[in-house]
């Protein structure tokens, strides 16, 4: 009950209070659920979005592991790197976004390959005399490990 007074009299009104409990996230889903990163190169933010519930939410890594060099954001559900993963190999994480009420999660894989080989020899072409021995070429590789 609410009672409202003034000189020139009084009012009361009922007024019922309920108390909603949080809605749980449904689902939880990200823009690249496979991702292929290659190894030290930034990354572009791979994004959460939550369905259902969207109250008191935050975000763990609830199984698996990140690639060393990523971090998910435990507000945004977001995961991110400005300088890219320092880890070659596949990885499995699953990320889990919970409130008072429930939670969701998602299964990514996330793959970081090393760079391509990116290699140059001193010279285009070579000519070598016949019977005679030939001096090791040796190329120069400015890309990824051979």
């Amino acid at each position: 009950m609410v009672t409202a007074s003034n000189a020139e009299g009084r009012d009361t009104a009922s007024l019922t209070l309920r108390v909603v409990p949080h809605t749980p996230p449904a689902t939880l889903g990200y823009t690249a659920p496979v991702a292929v990163y290659s190894l030290n190169t930034p990354i572009t933010m791979n994004r959460a979005s939550v369905t259902g519930g969207q109250a008191g939410l935050t975000f763990a890594l609830h199984s698996g592991a990140l690639p060393a060099g990523l971090t998910l954001n435990p507000v945004t559900g977001n995961i991110f790197s400005n300088s890219g993963p320092t880890e070659a190999g596949t990885f499995t994480p699953v990320i889990r976004v919970s409130n008072s009420a429930g939670h969701a999660d998602a299964a990514l894989t996330l793959i970081v390959r090393a760079p391509t080989p990116a290699f140059t020899y001193p010279a285009a072409a070579y000519a070598f005399p016949l019977g005679q021995p030939v001096e090791a070429l040796v190329p120069t590789n400015t890309g990824g490990p051979v």
